[in-house]
């Protein structure tokens, strides 16, 4: 393979983003100021350039039932950082809800990045112990199907068990 090999979204290793990353991120606003976008932030733009934009990503979130995903993002120097998305239709707040989510995801900073910018499945760092989630399952099958949507990658076809926006 000539030039930069292509890697394996499925593979993990934890590192931590250098000097200003998100500067030359397509999908992320500028920030007003010159810090790391918050976790809040994150997910905004991600849902906002990555998503919404997409006509698949819409359609596909058209099966899903409204849930609530809480995203406790651990950055290494700010501490846990809490966002909320509302899956169908789609919302995103700063904050923990003050309502039962249907699932919690608690997942390193810059893994998280990672995942939102493609370069990272969802689960990897999960599978690693680098996270967990608790919760409707199915629920975090929607999640990581509209995250893989939204950044180009194929639908893996599910169990039966589970359909797209199954209760």
């Amino acid at each position: 393979m000539s030039g930069e090999e292509s890697k394996d979204i499925n593979e993990y290793e934890y590192k931590e983003l250098e000097g200003q990353w998100w500067l030359e991120k397509d999908w992320i606003f500028p920030p007003e100021d010159d810090r790391e976008p918050s976790t809040y932030q994150l997910i905004h733009d991600f849902i906002i350039n990555k998503v919404v934009p997409k006509s698949e990503c819409v359609e596909l979130s058209s099966h899903f039932l409204p849930r609530i995903i809480v995203i406790e993002a651990e950055h290494p120097r700010r501490g846990i950082e809490y966002a909320r998305i509302i899956l169908s239709p789609t919302d995103v707040r700063e904050g923990r809800p003050d309502v039962e989510p249907d699932l919690i995801i608690h997942i390193k900073y810059y893994d998280f990045v990672r995942v939102l910018d493609g370069e990272l499945d969802i689960m990897c760092p999960l599978f690693q112990g680098q996270g967990w989630l608790i919760g409707n399952i199915v629920t975090g099958f929607d999640m990581k199907d509209l995250m893989d949507v939204a950044n180009g990658h194929e639908l893996i076809p599910r169990a039966k068990a589970w359909p797209i926006g199954h209760p």
